[in-house]
Order: C-alpha cells, then structure tokens, then sequence
C-alpha cells in the first residue's frame, strides 16, 4: 500500500482542512500501521489514523511549493 511522505500536506475531501503528516508508525497495541497527522488550522490538533483508512481517499495529497 502507498505510505504518504513525512512532511506531505493533505486535504480531507468532506471538510477540506488541510493537514501535514509528521510521521508514519505503528499502533503499539495492534502493530497496525497508522498516520500521525496535524491539521493546519490554528488549532494545530494531532491525528493519527490507520494507513488504510488515511489512503481509502478520503484525503488527497497537495503539493505545496
């Protein structure tokens, strides 16, 4: 499964908040692969949803210059 790059910018489809991954790890109870995101608003909240669910499009990459 394609993994989204640290340092990447993402936009929920529904809400359209943009969000940069931080990291990509592992849930320490299930091994389950997860992305750590934060959302770009000034709230600066941390996510980390499991990769198959980030990638099920959901969200969708946005290059930043």
């Amino acid at each position: 499964m394609k993994k989204p790059m640290v340092g990447s910018y993402w936009v929920h489809k529904t809400t359209l908040k943009e969000y940069k991954v931080i990291a990509v790890g592992l849930c320490e109870e299930t091994l389950e692969e997860c992305v750590v995101y934060v959302s770009l608003d000034k709230e600066q909240k941390c996510w980390i949803r499991p990769l198959e669910i980030f990638m099920d499009g959901r969200f969708y990459d946005r290059p930043y210059s």
